[in-house]
């Protein structure tokens, strides 16, 4: 969605002053509530062997992160996207820089870099104070497997992403979470870590592949991923035969019996899940509002739904998990009235949220406390019965 909106802009409006600037901040050591920015306190010199030979540089001092990098469009580039704002070009050398304070910076875990620049590499920050990474073991690949779907629904083939646990038995039953975005490739390995420390019980992953839009869609009314995913960015809203319809009988009607006939029956609501991150997670939503028969688990991440408290009041039957980063003002305001609405028509719910703003990283850090409260351990399950399958 980020990369989307980026590449929307830089070919609409490539230059800096079409980006909201930060505001400059008031003082250098009183207390702020919101980002802004400082003069960069860099000499032309000492900006220049700071950087070396890299494309981009960035570091925290206390609750200041400072970026400098090698643009290649008339010398400036955006900082993004956790914090966004332009950086300014440094006099007298091919480089431009920032230094923004951030609240809770000695906190966050940040995932940012410079657009464009000649190399546009996430770079990932983590302050003195910030969790560690969640664990990880990556598993082999019999067990994280890629398929793909002829689907009557879609009118296409469509791929998906299936892990599977340790020790899995050809009778076993384990829950199956459906994920969107093909999350199933992001998580696996930190489900493999949880699972194989008995921090979590089994559980199959399931990643359906977004939607491809056309190349050079650059607004809503071509994005098929948001089409299939958001209810109102179709106008004959969830009917049949909307993308938003036609994708949910993909998943209800045809992936659900592929994954299920293979390993080990069908389930009911209460051990079938259905989860997903920004627009996958207002899907996520919808979905187990409108089909409390099949999905009974949710993970609904950075939510992008507006109709929060509506999607939430649907859940009552749901034990949802739903979290956001603080950096992402409105997704974490909508995550919050969704479970609000959600606990008040029964639902069991767990909430979070961690110092970071709407990427993966955030993301990742979360699926790693939601998934021991969605699939916990049991004295059974907590080590595999194999040593590898």
């Amino acid at each position: 969605m980020i990369a989307w909106f980026l590449a929307a802009m830089l070919e609409a409006q490539p230059a800096p002053q079409q980006w909201a600037r930060l505001p400059a901040c008031a003082s250098a050591s009183a207390p702020i509530t919101a980002p802004c920015t400082l003069p960069l306190g860099l000499t032309p010199e000492q900006a220049t062997l700071r950087i070396a030979g890299k494309a981009q540089v960035a570091w925290i001092e206390q609750d200041r992160l400072t970026m400098i990098a090698r643009p290649t469009v008339e010398r400036w580039a955006l900082l993004c996207c956790t914090v966004s704002t332009p950086l300014d070009p440094i006099a007298g050398t091919e480089l431009a820089g920032v230094t923004v304070r951030v609240p809770r910076l000695d906190e966050a875990v940040l995932a940012i870099r410079a657009v464009p620049a000649k190399d546009e590499t996430p770079l990932i920050l983590r302050g003195r104070n910030a969790p560690p990474p969640p664990p990880t073991r990556a598993p082999p690949p019999a067990r994280l497997i890629r398929a793909a779907i002829d689907s009557a629904a879609l009118g296409e083939r469509r791929g998906i992403t299936l892990y599977l646990p340790p020790g899995l038995g050809p009778n076993d039953r384990p829950p199956i979470l459906y994920l969107a975005d093909n999350a199933a490739e992001a998580f696996a390995p930190i489900a493999e870590a949880l699972i194989r420390a008995g921090r979590a019980g089994p559980v199959i992953l399931v990643g359906i592949d977004a939607a491809k839009s056309s190349e050079g869609c650059l607004s809503p009314s071509c994005d098929r991923r948001g089409k299939e995913y958001k209810i109102d960015f179709n106008a004959d809203g969830a009917a049949p035969d909307s993308d938003f319809g036609r994708h949910l009988r993909f998943v209800t009607d045809e992936l659900i019996p592929y994954v299920e006939q293979r390993h080990g029956g069908p389930r009911d609501a209460a051990t079938r899940g259905i989860g997903g991150w920004s627009n996958g997670a207002h899907w996520a939503l919808s979905v187990a509002g409108l089909r409390p028969d099949l999905f009974g688990r949710v993970l609904a991440l950075s939510s992008s739904a507006r109709d929060a408290a509506g999607l939430g009041a649907k859940l009552g039957h749901a034990q949802l998990f739903a979290g956001a980063g603080v950096y992402e003002a409105d997704y974490l305001k909508q995550t919050i009235e969704t479970a609000r609405a959600a606990a008040g028509a029964g639902a069991r719910i767990r909430t979070t949220s961690v110092v970071a703003g709407h990427e993966r990283l955030a993301w990742r850090m979360m699926f790693a406390q939601a998934l021991p409260w969605l699939a916990p351990a049991t004295a059974k399950a907590a080590k595999p019965r194999r040593r590898d399958t």
